[in-house]
C-alpha cells in the first residue's frame, strides 16, 4: 500500500482579489521525512503558501493534501485539529505567549494536543529543557523568565523548541534563522534536522539565506513553480 505524502499540490490557486491570483501551482509534493527549503522573492507567495499547508489560511482551489487530508474542503475545525497534533510551525513573529515562562511556551502544544503529548518518552519539561539546551539556552533562571524577558535571538529558540516537542509529522519553518549568527545557524539547522530525523517528520523551510540550500534534500524557487508570481512580472515589466 502506498504512502501518502506529507505535501501533495495540484493545479491549486488562491488569490485574496478576484482575478488577481496570488498563487497558481501545477504540482508540488514533499515526502514523508523530505527536508525541502522553499525560498522566493518578496511577493512570490510564500507566506500564503505557509498559511493554506496549516490550514490557517482558506479559500484555495485545487489540490492540496497535507498529510493525508485536504484541506482545501476540510472544515476549519478539523484543519486546527490536524495543525494542533501534527504540525509544528516556527513562525517568523515567533508568536510566544507573553505570560508564560520559557519552558511553559515549550510545552504548550502538549498542554493543547494529548497525540503530541503522548509521543513524549518522560517528562515533557525535561524534553523541553533538553531541546533548549541544545539549541544553547542553559541557564536554569532563564528557563523560569517570562520570554518578553529574552532576546531576539534567544525567543526565536524558545519557538523552535516548541515546534519540534512532542515530534511532528510535519515542521514548517517561516525565515527561523534570520536574528542568528552562522555558529547559531548551524546549531540550529543539526538540531532541527536531527529532531526531524527523530520523528520521521518532513521539513519545508522557507528562507532567503542560499548558503543553507546544502544541508536540506533539495530547495525550491517558488517563483519557478508559481506560475501567477511569473504573470505579474511579465505584466509589470
Amino acid at each position: 500500500m502506498s504512502i501518502h505524502p506529507a505535501i501533495e499540490v495540484k493545479n491549486l490557486t488562491f488569490a485574496y482579489q478576484r482575478n488577481q491570483p496570488l498563487l497558481d501551482i501545477e504540482a508540488l509534493t514533499i515526502a514523508q521525512g523530505e527536508k525541502v527549503m522553499l525560498a522566493g522573492h518578496s511577493g512570490s507567495g510564500k507566506s500564503t503558501l505557509l498559511g493554506l499547508i496549516t490550514g490557517v489560511v482558506e479559500g484555495a482551489a485545487g489540490t492540496l493534501n497535507v498529510l493525508g487530508q485536504d484541506f482545501v474542503s476540510l472544515r476549519a475545525s478539523k484543519r486546527d485539529m490536524i495543525r494542533a497534533d501534527h504540525i509544528g510551525y516556527i513562525f517568523q513573529s515567533f508568536n510566544l505567549v507573553p505570560y508564560l515562562s520559557v519552558v511553559e511556551n515549550v510545552t504548550l502544544p502538549c498542554r493543547l494536543s494529548s497525540v503530541r503529548a503522548g509521543n513524549v518518552q518522560g517528562s515533557t519539561s525535561a524534553i523541553a529543557k533538553r531541546l533548549l539546551q541544545t539549541l544553547g539556552l542553559e541557564d536554569p533562571a532563564l528557563l523560569k523568565r517570562s520570554v518578553t524577558a529574552l532576546s531576539i535571538g534567544q525567543q526565536q529558540r524558545v519557538a523552535t523548541a516548541r515546534a519540534l516537542i512532542g515530534s511532528p509529522k510535519l515542521v514548517i519553518a517561516d525565515e527561523p534563522t534570520s536574528s542568528l549568527d552562522e555558529d547559531a545557524k548551524r546549531d540550529f539547522l543539526t538540531l532541527l534536522l536531527e529532531e526531524a530525523d527523530r520523528a520521521g517528520a518532513a521539513v519545508l523551510f522557507v528562507s532567503h539565506d542560499r548558503t543553507l540550500t546544502d544541508s536540506f534534500d533539495r530547495a525550491i524557487m517558488l517563483e519557478q513553480i508559481n506560475t501567477a508570481y511569473s504573470a505579474r512580472q511579465r505584466e509589470t515589466a
